[in-house]
This record gives C-alpha cells, sequence and structure tokens, in this order.
C-alpha cells in the first residue's frame, strides 16, 4: 500500500518542484541563453512568474545598462523548445528607462524582441553614454514593433528592425537658457545585418530632416549622417542664429549638413 501512496505523490511532488521552481533558475538561464549580454542579481517569487532586484543588461556598444525591479513571466511551451521566452515589465520609479514588452532567447541569438518604452532625453543619454553636442531635455516613447539578432556571435547589428521614436517637448540650452524645440519622430529599419537606417522627417519645429545609418560592427560602431535644416517661424531665434556655423543656405534657405562618427 505505501508503494502505491508513493507513486501517486511522486508525480505530484514533481509537478510542485516545476510550479515552485526558484527564480535563480531564470538567472541560469539567461547565462546559457543570453551569451552574457544579461545578468540579474538578487531575484525573487518563481520561474514563471518572478522580479529582478537589479538587472544589468549590455548593449551591442559595450554600454551596461542597468534597470531595478523587472518583473517578468516566462513562457512554459518556449522552455520545453529549449528557449526562453519572457513577458517583462519595467517599473518608472528607480529607472532611467521604463515599459514593457516581450523577448525570445535562443543559446545563439535573439529571435524576438517587442517593446514599448520610455524615459526622459538627458538621464537616457547619461546612463547610455551618449555623445550628445548640445545640452537636451525631453521626454522620448519607442514603439519596437519587431528586432531580431539571430546570432549574437555575427558582427551586425540586426537581422530585422522595425521601430519608431518619438519625442516631445524636446528643449535645448543655449547661453544658459532652454530653448522649445518641439517634437520629433524617427523611424528605423535595418537596411541589411550590419546597418540600421534612422529617418528624421521634416514636418517638425526646426524643418529638420536626417537619413542616418549606424553601420560597421557592434564592437567598432560606425555613424553616417545627412540631412537639413529649414527654419520655420518657430524656430528659435538663437537656434537660427546657430546655422551659419553649418555653411550657406541653399536658395529654398535650407541648410544641408552631412558627417561621418
Amino acid at each position: 500500500m505505501s508503494w502505491r501512496w508513493l507513486l501517486w505523490l511522486l508525480p505530484v511532488y514533481l509537478i510542485g518542484l516545476v510550479v515552485l521552481a526558484p527564480a535563480q533558475l531564470v538567472g541560469w538561464g539567461l547565462q546559457q541563453f543570453g551569451g552574457g549580454m544579461v545578468q540579474v542579481q538578487n531575484l525573487s517569487g518563481t520561474i514563471w512568474n518572478g522580479k529582478g532586484g537589479l538587472t544589468r543588461i549590455i548593449l551591442p556598444t559595450g554600454t551596461a545598462l542597468e534597470l531595478e525591479n523587472i518583473e517578468w513571466g516566462v513562457s512554459p511551451l518556449l522552455l520545453l523548445k529549449g528557449e526562453l521566452g519572457l513577458n517583462f515589465e519595467i517599473p518608472q520609479a528607480g529607472n532611467v528607462i521604463s515599459g514593457s514588452g516581450q523577448l525570445q532567447l535562443t543559446g545563439q541569438g535573439l529571435p524576438l524582441f517587442e517593446a514599448e518604452l520610455q524615459g526622459n532625453i538627458a538621464q537616457s543619454a547619461a546612463a547610455l553614454n551618449l555623445p550628445l553636442p548640445l545640452t537636451i531635455d525631453g521626454d522620448w516613447q519607442l514603439d519596437l514593433t519587431r528586432y531580431s539578432l539571430n546570432d549574437f556571435s555575427s558582427p551586425g547589428w540586426c537581422d530585422t528592425l522595425r521601430a519608431t521614436v518619438l519625442t516631445e517637448q524636446v528643449r535645448v540650452r543655449l547661453n544658459s537658457v532652454w530653448r522649445p524645440l518641439g517634437d520629433f519622430r524617427a523611424d528605423l529599419d535595418c537596411g541589411d545585418p550590419q546597418t540600421i537606417n534612422v529617418s528624421i522627417p521634416s514636418e517638425n519645429l526646426l524643418g529638420l530632416q536626417v537619413d542616418a545609418a549606424v553601420h560597421g560592427t557592434r564592437s567598432l560602431p560606425r555613424v553616417r549622417l545627412q540631412g537639413s535644416i529649414r527654419p520655420t517661424l518657430e524656430t528659435p531665434a538663437e537656434v537660427s542664429e546657430l546655422l551659419v556655423l553649418i555653411g550657406q543656405a541653399d536658395a529654398s534657405g535650407r541648410y544641408t549638413f552631412s558627417f561621418n562618427l
């Protein structure tokens, strides 16, 4: 009789182990599947629904982004296929970037990443170590419809990318005074595995139009940028006065620029 009870209790015990598997297994899974790009500390909860006290993400540029109290849910079906599928939520409190999304990791790469994220321009630029030529502030929102990088060992930037970045109430500090620049939209796509294309249409307060590309490799990024500015009646006079540094305006009043980084 005792053996019969044991046969009943054994599967119940195994199911309990799976359901209550500790969140630390997610940290192990990220080490196995994430290529060392994601590190999580102070884990709590279970593998299926948990929280990371501190998450450190190594970006393609090599910069480390640290985020607090990310909550997640794991897909059991993808785990059975040997892949790690996560839905995540990043709270606004204590983080320069907040929002939600989902990702899918294999042992080789990132076949799926979708997210809606937002933050402050100045704080995000400082956290990501972005070299801004002027002191700029405002808010940004990223609608990442689709991103994939199927092989972490490849030098390229993406296999698939469709995204839009909206910036609102952008302002620049000139002569210790903040000047409004308005709102902007940038569209991103993956031209090929080696290039991310960025396009800014000219429907904005500055009449700014940009076509840029991030190319090279993730370890040695390069930026190619060309565009133009045609001041509008709403363009701050201090900004218009700086345009002479770019050069002469063409017949339509547009100042063109081009450079490589």
